[in-house]
């Protein structure tokens, strides 16, 4: 590949043919991001050439655009794993080359780079790293491309924000030889007067080149006609919040339930016919769904209107050459000057140029509770956090004290909180799939009424022996037996029992039927920091004079040993001399330290103050017996300190030590540290020293790559000894103080594991659920991890994808992965959001946590969000269904369980309802078709379904999970309620129920001359105490009421004597038996009810015994065939 800075798009050098093309861009563009080789990327730059060639304007769409550049983007970051010396790929010097032509000629991919910030893009490009290459020519394009940028972009005028300062003068030496035609603007309208620049963060861009970008003036502001025009572009300054549904919306959505709607049309007809209890019952029964329905939907609009009360009403703004004027917050717009004042709110996402004591609470957006003191200097790191953008101020954020002033650069959706707000808007509702379920019975039950009703009533009237209007109240009857009136109220109670065993595991669900998607899920997109791990960094591994060592213990405490390469403990007092002067290094060379926790506020026994990786360090000096305040209380004193930079990537301090020296100590990523090395400490474990030749380089480089790939963050650590006075120390330039350095050795942190989660995996795997690790840290770190955990099998062996890959692909790409990864690293909260939509267009149920406001689309978006109870933002924690008290992975193992349960439960009690209501159907149908008369009237069939129904099928939603609940495989979430098994159940122990009571209505007729109330009030006690009692055997369709405990379940032998008093009361109490039209029964009726119960029994177990054999003849797909039955 050759280069010449030329007005020419980019000339890669090939053989073939240069015949004109005519292929479709998305081909292209598709083809590079799955086989990135010469030949592809010939052919896309030739696509271009042509058209230039052909003074054909080149102009692609939007989309395309965006494709193209994060493609090329991703591609040239590629190099190699050389851990100190990595290099970058043919591959990825083509991507820079193509970018930089591209931009140079296609305005929307001008437009696409505009919204990075200089450091940001720098990074994603690995700029610094292809100025380090070999090969000039690509190296004085790489130039170029930064001279481009610098020149053409006001916001990247500063080409130093791009690199650090090790390859300024790499830049310096190359921008010599461009011609004079790369300083020319070749995009003038990128800073023409009439641009309107990008909204973004801007954290990492001065202000005046920040002034320059938005043409706005520090101390006047804009004028109005101007902010009306950039209005027009921008929009308003107001977040994208919902319509929020009234209570009488609500309420009517709750009476539109096809369900609903039928019951009262039955109460309806039933006041019609002067049946006024029967229609005060169903009317009861409609209210109380309505209530539960009401009650469910106002919750679930609370993270909504949540979102209500992050708009800000004012805003104080310079206008019209400096008048600070009070406006509306919605006119605001992006170049206005705002000042903020203590109390106040922040009302668009602003870039600080001034702050007096200026501190901000962003517990909105970061769960922190402590204010953020902000500063004015640009940050030049790339992929800042929220909370660590401290010369930002975010909408709707609060000032807690002093004053500022900032540069509106975002504005309504476009800021932090709008971004989260409209894609929590865009999710909508959620319906589980078993209320879809549920929904979808209703119907079919509506269906088989009307259809039965029709059946009978014609029957009826075609016999002509009972009156029309009596047999109206018969297909009314016949209605009321086939809708489970108590199923809502009955599965509403179970979801509650639900919450409640969750609760006691740690576990809050904030919305009851998310009970049930818990046992439905199929995959879980699981953060990895905190929830997997520890969320706590602590030393494993460290490597000095040539031996090696690790640490024990874990999480943020001094106890623990350090061990040599044989796993013996060391003592503290005689330390290898490397050893110690490795781990005192790491302890001074420290801002950071840990103190007791206050039990009193329920904190640990230790506490990490200060960054996360240094604390490790400190905890591995106390196990080692080194600390900070031991040596300073011996006589060191701190001289200077150096503070760490992305740009360096180093930290250094400087102390004289107890004996007089003068000592430099240097800590940073090992890559950049050996550069700034000229010396080792030699293998005897002395002071001695040797120079750091390529052999000891290699060995460092052995090292380093091999903790890499164990998943630790590898830091080196260098030592050097001055000669120099205090006075001559402190006018040192930062790299004159780290250079000449002696490599000391080198140190690997983790966050590791919870020690409970590999067990949980194993557990999820078990029972069918694919566990996806999604993280923002290093992929070689997540990796490690999974394979860790078990997440990574050998199965999916390098099936990790990383943030930029899933920038590059398209919707539909994602969903149609063929292996879809498991871990994704380096991912950003859009990124979370595109990983959730393919795997449910994917036909995946998700479980997704998170803690942030940024995670709360996801969250919202996923068929049962997580929030983390411990780092969980408030708004975050709205959105989710379940939050975890403790952060821990397990937990969601142990609600998956109850889940689960109460799914079995909640199929329990339908089928133990349909299968009682079926049999009052096929008994009412049967008398009819004989002639016989009707052996139920309304109210009996409303007061055994509503009274003596509903006590056991409560006690079957509490009913004790089964052994292997977590040994099955999720049930499909398309399936319905039955499949052609439990639909056979429920119809076969309809059957037996109505043909046992059809016999013994017909003797005591015929046979035995009953009158019909006495023949009615027998074939009402026996078929009812048969439901009753069939609630054991509904405690599971396979196994046999002897093997099930029947016992162990008290509430469901609570419910059989309830339900059992109340037929009893309702047979033998004066008044009631009118209402019912029923008369007290003898001991020989009792007798013969007791026979027709065990009948039931032998009918029941015989289907049962046919189950167990058929599961046992299907072994291989048993667990695929219990979950279905």
């Amino acid at each position: 590949m050759a280069y010449r800075a030329s007005q020419d798009l980019v000339h890669v050098t090939t053989e073939g043919s240069s015949s004109p093309l005519d292929v479709d861009l998305a081909v292209l563009i598709a083809r590079i991001q799955e086989s990135p080789d010469a030949s592809n990327y010939a052919t896309l730059q030739r696509f271009f050439q042509e058209r230039i060639d052909n003074q054909m304007a080149v102009h692609i769409s939007k989309e395309n655009a965006t494709r193209l550049c994060r493609v090329l983007m991703l591609r040239a970051s590629d190099k190699t794993e050389n851990k100190l010396r990595p290099q970058m790929t043919q591959t990825a010097k083509m991507s820079l080359e193509l970018l930089f032509g591209f931009a140079r000629e296609v305005d929307e991919v001008q437009d696409v780079l505009e919204p990075f910030g200089a450091t940001e893009l720098g990074n994603r490009l690995k700029l610094e790293r292809h100025l380090m290459e070999d090969d000039p020519d690509h190296v004085l394009m790489t130039t170029d491309f930064i001279t481009f940028l610098s020149t053409n972009y006001p916001k990247f005028k500063d080409w130093k924000a791009f690199v650090g300062p090790s390859v300024h003068d790499i830049v310096l030496q190359n921008r010599d030889s461009l011609p004079k035609r790369s300083f020319d603007q070749s995009a003038p309208r990128l800073s023409s007067a009439s641009h309107m620049p990008p909204e973004g963060n801007y954290y990492d861009t001065e202000i005046d080149q920040l002034v320059n970008v938005f043409h706005t003036n520090l101390g006047s502001g804009l004028d109005s006609i101007d902010a009306a025009t950039r209005q027009n572009t921008y929009g308003k300054n107001s977040l994208p919040v919902p319509d929020p549904p009234g209570i009488l919306r609500m309420i009517w959505n709750q009476l539109a339930d096809f369900l609903v709607l039928i019951l009262l049309l039955a109460a309806v007809l039933s006041a019609a016919l002067g049946d006024f209890i029967a229609a005060a019952a169903l009317a009861l029964v409609v209210f109380i769904n309505v209530l539960i329905g009401f009650t469910q939907e106002y919750k679930a609009e609370r993270a909504l209107a949540a979102l209500n009360s992050l708009d800000v009403p004012q805003a104080k703004v310079y206008r019209d050459g400096g008048n600070l004027v009070e406006l509306n917050s919605a006119e605001l717009v992006p170049g206005d000057i705002v000042e903020l004042q203590s109390g106040g709110l922040v009302p668009a996402d602003l870039r600080i140029f001034e702050a007096v004591d200026l501190q901000i609470k962003e517990s909105i957006l970061t769960g922190e509770s402590d204010a953020i003191e902000k500063i004015t200097e640009a940050i030049p790191r790339p992929n800042l956090g929220i909370g660590d953008r401290k010369n930002m101020a975010f909408m709707s954020t609060e000032v807690e004290k002093g004053r500022g002033k900032g540069i509106v650069v975002s504005t309504g959706k476009n800021t932090e909180v709008g971004k989260i707000s409209k894609d929590l808007l865009s999710a909508g509702s959620k319906v589980t799939a078993l209320q879809r379920k549920i929904s979808r019975l209703g119907k079919i039950l509506v269906l088989i009424a009307v259809v039965l009703c029709a059946i009978i009533f014609g029957i009826g009237v075609a016999r002509g022996r009972v009156p029309i209007l009596e047999m109206v109240k018969v297909a009314i009857s016949l209605a009321v037996s086939v809708i489970p009136e108590g199923l809502v109220a009955v599965v509403t109670i179970t979801f509650a029992f639900g919450v409640k065993r969750m609760l006691n595991q740690n576990a809050i669900v904030r919305r009851l039927p998310a009970v049930e998607t818990l046992g439905s899920v199929t995959t879980i997109c699981s953060d990895k920091t905190g929830t997997l791990t520890e969320g706590k960094m602590c030393c494993q591994d460290a490597y000095a004079d040539g031996e090696e060592y690790s640490f024990s213990g874990t999480g943020v405490s001094p106890e623990g040993e350090v061990l040599n390469s044989s796993e013996q403990p060391l003592m503290k007092d005689c330390l290898p001399r490397g050893l110690e002067r490795l781990i005192t290094v790491a302890v001074m060379c420290n801002t950071s330290g840990i103190r007791n926790g206050d039990k009193a506020k329920g904190e640990p026994e230790w506490v990490g103050v200060g960054n996360p990786t240094e604390v490790a360090m400190v905890c591995a000096g106390l196990k080692a017996g080194v600390s900070k305040e031991q040596k300073e209380a011996e006589g060191w004193k701190c001289i200077r300190e150096s503070p760490f930079d992305s740009g360096r990537k180093r930290m250094s301090v400087v102390y004289r030590d107890d004996s007089g020296r003068v000592l430099v100590l240097c800590k940073g990523a090992p890559e950049r540290l050996v550069k700034q090395c000229t010396g080792i400490f030699d293998d005897n474990g002395g002071d001695e020293t040797q120079p750091f030749t390529e052999d000891m380089f290699q060995r460092i480089e052995n090292r380093a790559s091999d903790m890499a790939k164990k998943g630790l963050r590898v830091l080196g650590l260098g030592f050097r000894e001055l000669n120099l006075s205090e006075e001559e120390i402190m006018e040192l330039d930062t790299e004159e103080l780290e250079c000449n350095l002696t490599l000391v050795g080198l140190m690997g942190l983790i966050d590791p594991p919870r020690e409970p989660v590999k067990r949980a995996v194993e557990q999820c795997n078990e029972a069918g659920i694919h566990v996806i690790m999604i993280t923002g840290d290093h992929p070689t770190t997540a990796k490690t991890i999974a394979q860790k955990l078990g997440i990574l099998t050998e199965e999916y062996e390098g099936a990790v994808m990383k943030g930029p890959e899933v920038d590059a692909l398209t919707d539909e790409q994602i969903i149609a992965l063929p292996n879809f990864p498991c871990v994704f690293a380096r991912v950003s909260p859009q990124n979370k959001l595109a990983i959730v939509t393919a795997l449910q267009k994917r036909g995946e149920i998700v479980a997704m946590t998170g803690d942030g406001v940024n995670d709360a689309p996801a969250i919202k978006h996923s068929d049962m969000g997580i929030a983390m109870g411990i780092t969980g933002t408030d708004l975050t924690k709205q959105s989710a269904e379940m939050i975890l008290m403790d952060d821990n992975f397990s937990t969601i193992i142990l609600a998956i369980k109850e889940g689960r349960r109460t799914y079995d439960n909640i199929i329990k009690f339908v089928m133990y309802l349909l299968s009682a209501n079926s049999a009052e159907i096929f008994v009412m149908m049967m008398s009819v078709a004989i002639g016989l008369p009707i052996p139920f009237t309304a109210v009996m069939i409303l007061w055994a379904n509503l009274f003596a129904d509903i006590p056991p099928a409560l006690a079957l939603g509490v009913d004790p999970a089964v052994p292997d609940v977590l040994q099955r495989l999720p049930r499909d979430p398309k399936a319905g309620v039955f499949n052609l098994w439990t639909a056979s159940i429920v119809l076969y122990q309809g059957l037996s129920m109505s043909l046992i009571s059809m016999l013994v209505y017909v003797l005591a007729l015929w046979v035995e001359k009953y009158e019909i109330p006495h023949a009615r009030t027998l074939v009402y006690s026996a078929l009812t105490t048969m439901q009753l009692v069939h609630g054991f055997l509904s405690r599971s369709m396979r196994t046999s009421i002897i093997s099930l405990e029947t016992f162990k379940n008290r509430w469901l032998i609570g419910g059989f004597f309830l339900s059992m008093a109340l037929l009893i009361f309702g047979i033998y109490t004066p008044g009631v038996q009118d209402i019912l039209e029923i008369v007290p029964l003898n001991l020989l009726d009792w007798a013969k009810i007791f026979i027709c119960v065990l009948c039931h029994i032998v009918l029941v177990e015989i289907v049962k015994l046919e189950l167990r054999l058929r599961a046992h003849l299907m072994r291989a797909d048993k667990r695929r065939f219990f979950a279905e039955i």
